[in-house]
């Protein structure tokens, strides 16, 4: 006999995805106070779904006997977790055991969990730290670490806030030097200068940054002075 699978959800499965959608921050979730005053036995049929969003769906939900409909943002993974309902063709409707689903979960014991929407600029880092490294010869600018392993491209402004992959934007720092610049413990003056402000040791003698033989490798002025700006 032929059917067609659906997805429903128990009232555990509805106050999860539901906790999960505002944690995360997604558009659309129910009333908290219509979760938790639903039936401990009620089972939600999935009228609909759109993917809504990259690694989103919106759930259509069926949520009265009424018929009116709800709206909830989860994740595919989290929709794929979901209990199943078949729909056979003589009308019968059966509602797969919820303990069956647990498999398909990513946690055991019914372990909930968090998912999150990741944004940040796509880089071709390598080619950015091959380019950096290149021009200050391999060797820290600020101390004398020459250990490729040891050594970062370090941006001047980040890319998250605007900075771009270029040579001009970038500094050869050793892995503490790196650390030590993103944190603000010392600052580069337009003119290369050194200034630390950190009570601690830092390992810092120079009073000028190491420069690339190439001038037109040199850090751009307008870089060095928003990232001395930022540092308080």
């Amino acid at each position: 006999m032929n059917y067609t699978v659906e997805k429903y959800l128990t009232k555990k499965d509805l106050k999860e995805a539901n906790d999960a959608a505002v944690r995360e921050k997604r558009n659309r979730a129910l009333a908290d106070e219509f979760v938790d005053n639903l039936d401990e036995d009620i089972k939600i049929p999935v009228w609909k779904i759109m993917y809504h969003a990259k690694n989103e769906i919106r759930l259509m939900l069926i949520i009265n006997q009424e018929g009116d409909l709800g709206f909830l943002d989860v994740s595919i993974l989290r929709y794929k977790t979901l209990p199943n309902l078949y729909k056979y063709d003589d009308g019968r409707i059966e509602f797969e055991n919820r303990v069956k689903t647990d498999s398909k979960r990513p946690y055991p014991n019914g372990r909930e969990w968090k998912e999150s929407i990741e944004k940040k600029p796509v880089r071709k880092q390598s080619n950015f730290r091959d380019r950096v490294l290149k021009a200050y010869n391999s060797e820290c600018c600020i101390c004398d670490v020459k250990e490729k392993s040891l050594l970062r491209a370090a941006h001047i402004v980040a890319v998250v806030d605007g900075g771009p992959d270029t040579i001009n934007n970038g500094l050869c720092l050793c892995v503490n030097h790196e650390i030590a610049f993103d944190r603000g413990l010392f600052r580069i003056t337009e003119t290369f200068n050194v200034e630390v402000i950190s009570k601690f040791q830092l390992g810092i003698e120079v009073k000028k940054i190491k420069l690339p033989y190439d001038k037109n490798d040199y850090p751009i002025s307008k870089y060095l002075k928003e990232k001395y700006a930022r540092i308080v």
